[in-house]
């Protein structure tokens, strides 16, 4: 009876404890995006980049409501060209941070199928188009490689602030 009592009110707590965590509800605005990287600035503010010529910036107050507000670099990313194969090219699978009030961006240029690869780091005050200043060039890889490094490669954060 015992037994038979605790699983009745455990079961009667676990509607609450579901409703702990809400979800963002229905999705709308501009989401099409690839390799999306979500992150959230001290205001509350979520931002979201994803690979595209000048990596693409979604903004939300609500992660529902999203809307295109530009690019990381609204003029190109010239440095990138040699790997990209191409004028502002795609940049892939960027991975954001914030840090304090600073936003911190890893991101890769390729060109699909290569191994002529390399990953770029960024750093931003406000996570805004054309905020963006490029902290240079972490790693590559050539066509005598068997990979490339166009993923989210994991690199440690601790030495960023």
């Amino acid at each position: 009876m015992q037994l038979l009592k605790f699983v009745l009110s455990t079961l009667a707590l676990a509607p609450s404890l579901c409703r702990a965590v809400v979800g963002p509800g229905v999705v709308t605005g501009n989401t099409a995006v690839h390799d999306p990287t979500m992150c959230k600035d001290s205001r509350g503010t979520y931002f979201v980049f994803s690979t595209a010529p000048g990596i693409e910036i979604r903004t939300s107050t609500d992660r529902t409501a999203w809307t295109l507000v530009g690019k990381v670099w609204p003029n190109g990313a010239p440095w990138t060209d040699a790997y990209t194969g191409t004028s502002n090219g795609n940049l892939w699978a960027p991975d954001c941070t914030v840090i304090g009030n600073t936003f911190y961006l890893y991101y890769s240029a390729s060109s699909f199928g290569s191994q002529k690869s390399a990953t770029f780091f960024a750093k931003s005050t406000t996570g805004l188009p054309g905020s963006w200043s490029d902290q240079g060039l972490v790693t590559q890889t050539s066509s005598s490689n068997t990979y490339n490094v166009c993923t989210r490669i994991g690199l440690p954060i601790s030495h960023l602030t």
